[in-house]
């Protein structure tokens, strides 16, 4: 916060927020340096005045000096000269006076989140701010303009990494944070687009077998089952063929009438189902 004195040598400056002094300074000489302003114009006694404040979104320090604050602040300066009327200059700062509400995830892929939260009035926000953290560390700040656009997707995140996600209302100054939550981005699935059913084998004239490839990031006996033509099967048949695969399969049995089987396996990764389908003709299950 800077104030600048023109004219008189002598006199008294102060600066302050709402009613909380940052600064005040009295018996003030240009001619001594008797206070710390800093010289401009020598011949018009102009001094700049200077305090630091720091703005965390709910609290305002200067110094040893910290007050807690919401929405809109006044600084002022006030110049006092002896027998001349007391100069006084404000600046109100626009600040939201409170956070974001509902801040929820809405969908999220390997390297995406998109969230979303209430939006504040027009007249108590000009935009957002989404913060975005992974072990304390900033991964992003994404400003969202407007008021009313109150969803955002974040880019480029890291694989089945966990992100901890806040959002602040912003006007000249950014307003309080919403509470955090903590979304973890999904593993990497491209192995299941296309060996999800990995083969169809007919074991002899009763029998076929269909294999069904997941990744062991996932529990095969609660996060993976079938569906034979739209009635649920329990996935009880699997094996690890390596430190990222589980072979899962499941048996089925013709009918000597022709009556085609629809068999849909399913795997369940972060919420999200994954799934194929195979339609075995004159099939029948047991």
């Amino acid at each position: 916060m800077n104030c600048v004195k023109i004219g008189h040598y002598t006199y008294g400056i102060s600066m302050s927020i709402g009613s909380t002094a940052l600064a005040s300074y009295t018996n003030c000489d240009d001619r001594s340096s008797t206070c710390p302003g800093t010289e401009l114009v020598s011949f018009s006694n102009t001094l700049r005045y200077t305090v630091n404040i720091t703005w965390d979104g709910m609290n305002v320090s200067s110094g040893s000096i910290s007050q807690s604050t919401t929405g809109d602040q006044m600084y002022q300066c006030v110049v006092q000269v002896t027998d001349q009327p007391t100069r006084t200059r404000d600046v109100i700062v626009r600040v939201p006076a409170t956070a974001p509400s509902s801040l929820t995830e809405v969908n999220k892929t390997a390297t995406t989140i998109t969230v979303s939260w209430t939006a504040l009035d027009s007249s108590d926000a000009d935009g957002y701010v989404v913060n975005v953290t992974s072990d304390t560390d900033t991964v992003q700040t994404v400003q969202v303009e407007g008021s009313s656009n109150n969803t955002i997707t974040l880019n480029g995140l890291n694989i089945q990494t966990t992100y901890s996600i806040t959002v602040r209302a912003y006007q000249q100054l950014l307003g309080p944070a919403s509470s955090a939550i903590s979304v973890q981005t999904l593993p990497v699935i491209n192995i299941m687009n296309w060996t999800l059913v990995s083969s169809i084998t007919q074991l002899n004239n009763t029998q076929y077998r269909i294999d069904c490839l997941t990744t062991t990031d996932i529990n095969p006996s609660t996060d993976v089952y079938w569906l034979v033509n739209g009635v649920m099967k329990n996935n009880s048949m699997y094996t690890s063929i390596d430190v990222l695969t589980y072979n899962n399969t499941l048996l089925v049995y013709p009918d000597p009438l022709g009556v085609s089987v629809n068999v849909t396996c399913i795997a369940m990764i972060g919420g999200i189902n994954y799934s194929q389908s195979v339609i075995l003709h004159g099939m029948i299950i047991l």
